[in-house]
């Protein structure tokens, strides 16, 4: 039980991580925008959707697994 706990404050880590990543990628997109670069307008679009959807998902399979570890 104690080493679930430390997982968790280990995804009070990674949370911020991903949409601190989002955020660069998001501003990053909006410069090459702005110079027009296609090839780097959709690495920074990919790399904003994924890091926020990292940022969404692990914490909600975390959520979901730790209920089932306690409900057991």
């Amino acid at each position: 039980m104690v080493n679930q706990f430390n997982s968790a404050i280990w995804m009070s880590f990674v949370t911020p991580i991903f949409l601190i990543s989002c955020l660069y990628f998001s501003l990053s997109f909006l410069q090459h925008m702005k110079s027009g670069n296609e090839q780097l307008l959709n690495y920074n679009k990919w790399g904003a959707v994924l890091s926020l959807a990292f940022a969404l998902l692990v914490p909600a399979f975390y959520n979901i697994y730790f209920y089932y570890q306690v409900m057991q």
